[in-house]
């Protein structure tokens, strides 16, 4: 963002007269002038009401004088300010990159192809539901050992849930355990859009019986074994935001890629 004591500068006009080459100020602004850009136009692009005249008037002339004052600056005192002019390039890079974007996105994809999209990959849209088993183990004190135990444990409980025991079954199995605190929570409810990215990559394809990779938590570690899973279909609306941010970027970084190839094929012609 530019620093308000560039004010003088609110659209960038004088970027371009900081590395065009101009031999001279011209008195009419770096970007635009009275030839290019009308008191009409100034207006329309700026919203400012038909009506409003003297409003108009004063604007653009404001807008002139500021334009020729930073072309004027920058050509004279600051002409030797690197620090201002890349400030002033990568703003203008931004903005002009991100205007061509939006024209280019509003020419190149619809809503219809967003829907088109939905509709071909519905399966990616797919949420679901579970309810498991949780066991967790938990060392009672940390010590040197504390990380093969744990380790060893897991193991061991595991293989006692991949076997279909109940949790008192596999609660029984470790109440002899004087360096390990295990406990199960039966039944636990975990709605799709509740779970973090963490446990839903833990989960992600298993069956009712299923058991996950273990899952860290606080001094120790957790296991689920799948009761039941629920899917639910997303409606377009839901996953809308989502769909054109994936494909906006996707053809934003295959058009960016096009620009610089021919930026840089101009360069050394």
């Amino acid at each position: 963002m530019i620093n308000k004591k560039f004010w003088f500068i609110p659209v960038l006009l004088t970027a371009i007269s900081a590395c065009s080459g101009k031999n001279s100020f011209d008195g009419r602004g770096a970007f635009v002038s009275g030839d290019s850009i009308s008191i009409e136009k100034y207006a329309e692009i700026t919203r400012i009401p038909e009506r409003a005249s003297e409003r108009k008037r004063s604007a653009y002339d404001a807008f002139m004088d500021r334009s020729r004052i930073a072309s004027y600056l920058l050509e004279g005192e600051l002409s030797d300010d690197d620090a201002i002019k890349i400030e002033l390039q990568e703003a203008l890079n931004q903005k002009v990159i991100a205007a061509y974007f939006n024209k280019y996105l509003s020419n190149n994809i619809s809503e219809d192809a967003y829907k088109a999209y939905y509709e071909n990959n519905r399966e990616k849209y797919v949420l679901r539901d579970f309810v498991v088993d949780r066991f967790s183990i938990r060392p009672r004190k940390v010590g040197q050992d504390t990380e093969l135990l744990l380790e060893a444990a897991m193991e061991s409980l595991r293989n006692e849930m991949l076997a279909g025991k109940s949790h008192e079954e596999i609660l029984s199995a470790f109440e002899g355990e004087e360096n390990l605190i295990v406990t199960a929570d039966v039944g636990v409810s975990l709605a799709a859009e509740n779970v973090s990215y963490e446990l839903v990559d833990a989960l992600q394809g298993l069956a009712e019986g299923g058991v996950s990779k273990p899952v860290s938590a606080m001094r120790g570690v957790q296991l689920f074994r799948v009761a039941k899973v629920t899917e639910r279909q997303q409606s377009f609306d839901d996953v809308s935001g989502k769909i054109k941010f994936e494909l906006n970027n996707s053809l934003k970084d295959h058009e960016y890629e096009r620009l610089l190839k021919l930026a840089r094929t101009s360069e050394d012609t």
